[in-house]
């Protein structure tokens, strides 16, 4: 599923802010290549989501993690 305009406008806005803040924004639920995309584009570089990964136990995470 893509995100309508409101969705878009209200990630754009919450980067924006965290950004002014002097902040890092974690993107959360990240589902397809597009929507990676979008949030890089607009400043967001840390995401989790099901593009990713899907869900790990902690041996899993840590096989994931050294591996990539």
């Amino acid at each position: 599923m893509e995100y309508d305009l409101s969705d878009r406008a209200i990630a754009k806005a919450i980067i924006t802010l965290a950004s002014s803040l002097n902040h890092q924004s974690v993107a959360e639920g990240i589902e397809t290549q597009a929507q990676e995309e979008f949030l890089e584009k607009e400043g967001c570089t840390i995401g989790q989501g099901y593009y990713f990964s899907k869900p790990l136990d902690k041996e899993a995470c840590i096989e994931f993690i050294t591996s990539n």
